[in-house]
């Protein structure tokens, strides 16, 4: 009696176990792929500061191991409407980037699209310092991104932005061109999302934003769902909440589907606040076209 008791007490210990084991698969790897840990002290000089979209410089150990208490909530539109996303290895999720951007004298960090094999699509204002003209040193791309662990990463081997651009939103992107020596197809590996060029877009229409804003902790991909809200004929503005971190992240029509670039928060004289970036033009479908 007493050997079977503790060949049951046995058994019970072995079926309690195996929730655990699948849980622990589950941590270590993604669409069938192991998981790497984000660790921004083998990414860049972390004795540089990193710097925020408002501007300000911040301890860069501080920035990544703490949720920033630092950038103003100027670009949340009434209460935050964002929600992380469950699984960033479907699409189009899966085609959206972090970019870690490391300059001379600080670092700073914003979201992208792949739109094509070696092709992210970002702000310009992510790839040169407005100030001083500088540009980054070193960029890395990663995808699939979730709680401090993503599935590919790449370096960049250089970026283009508009000649035009002097921090004016109508032509802020730019394109960031990855290494076509590494070990995966960006746009195989993570899929890529299509560009649609549009002129007009549909008053009201249904939009959505995903990227990687710098007020949350540890780095995960956020977003949400809105509507156009105005436009220009460049200017696509929109009510979805964004933060800082999130420059460079792809609007998408329900189609998911790239139809402008998301760059800044908005302020109109009478107090409305709206989100807003490039729109796709045939200019700036051009311009994104014109590198490979």
């Amino acid at each position: 009696m007493k050997k079977r008791f503790s060949f049951l007490v046995a058994m019970l210990f072995a079926l309690l176990a195996i929730p655990l084991s699948v849980a622990a698969s589950e941590n270590t790897s993604r669409d069938g792929q192991p998981l790497q840990k984000f660790e921004i002290e083998n990414i860049v000089d972390v004795t540089k500061p990193f710097k925020t979209e408002d501007g300000e410089f911040v301890d860069i150990m501080e920035h990544f191991n703490s949720q920033p208490s630092f950038i103003a909530p100027r670009i949340i539109i009434g209460p935050d409407g964002r929600h992380k996303v469950a699984d960033p290895s479907v699409m189009p999720y899966r085609a959206m980037t972090y970019i870690i951007l490391e300059y001379n004298n600080f670092v700073s960090s914003c979201s992208g699209t792949i739109v094509d094999n070696y092709k992210v699509l970002t702000n310009a204002h992510c790839v040169v310092d407005k100030d001083t003209k500088e540009t980054p040193k070193k960029i890395t791309v990663f995808t699939q991104m979730q709680d401090n662990n993503y599935v590919h990463s790449y370096k960049a081997v250089s970026s283009h932005y508009p000649s035009t651009y002097n921090g004016n939103t109508d032509v802020d992107y730019a394109v960031i061109l990855l290494d076509q020596t590494s070990s995966t197809v960006p746009g195989i590996a993570n899929g890529k999302t299509p560009i649609k060029t549009v002129t007009n877009l549909t008053n009201n229409q249904a939009l959505k934003v995903y990227g990687y804003p710098g007020d949350k902790s540890p780095v995960s991909l956020w977003g949400m769902s809105g509507n156009l809200e105005s436009q220009t004929s460049t200017i696509a503005y929109y009510n979805m909440d964004t933060y800082s971190g999130q420059s460079g992240s792809g609007v998408l029509n329900t189609s998911n589907e790239l139809v402008a670039v998301h760059a800044a928060g908005f302020s109109t004289t009478s107090g409305l606040r709206y989100n807003g970036g490039p729109k796709m033009t045939s200019t700036a479908v051009n311009f994104i076209n014109s590198f490979n």
